[in-house]
């Protein structure tokens, strides 16, 4: 989030993707450690809900009640140097900016239910997480 301008750098426009919690990634995780039955097996974890990096700015505005908006690079590595402006390792960078492209590209638009499968409830919801952390946002708007 730009700490001048009221706005998120948006590297991937109107493609789609499924956020997911960390905290339904641990429990998933969990599930799969302590329960029988997952050994060789492997599970794609996403949230429930497809978001556009724009629409998540519009939950992430709501819940602090501050004006965000996404606001379009003009490409993936611009987007890279604008989060890490000390530079980042080139194989960490390299892997941004091909997820980035995927997730441009609408590749990544897809949801699971895994999360449920393994843990026996729905995933959180964005706009959950952004409660949580509706004091991080808010610090970050702030500054």
């Amino acid at each position: 989030m730009s700490r001048e301008g009221g706005y998120v750098l948006d590297p991937i426009g109107p493609g789609l993707y499924a956020p997911i919690d960390t905290a339904d990634i641990a429990a998933a995780a969990a599930a799969v450690l302590t329960e029988d039955g997952h050994a060789g097996q492997a599970y794609d974890l996403t949230g429930e809900e497809l978001f556009t990096v724009a629409g998540q700015v519009a939950v992430i505005s709501k819940t602090i009640g501050h004006d965000l908006q996404a606001r379009k690079v003009s490409s993936a590595e611009e987007a890279v140097k604008a989060r890490f402006p000390n530079g980042v390792p080139p194989a960490l960078a390299e892997a941004l900016v091909e997820g980035f492209e995927l997730m441009a590209a609408d590749v990544l638009a897809y949801t699971t239910d895994n999360v449920r499968k393994l843990t026996g409830r729905a995933p959180r919801t964005f706009a959950d997480w952004c409660t949580r952390n509706a004091a991080v946002f808010q610090e970050a708007a702030d500054a």
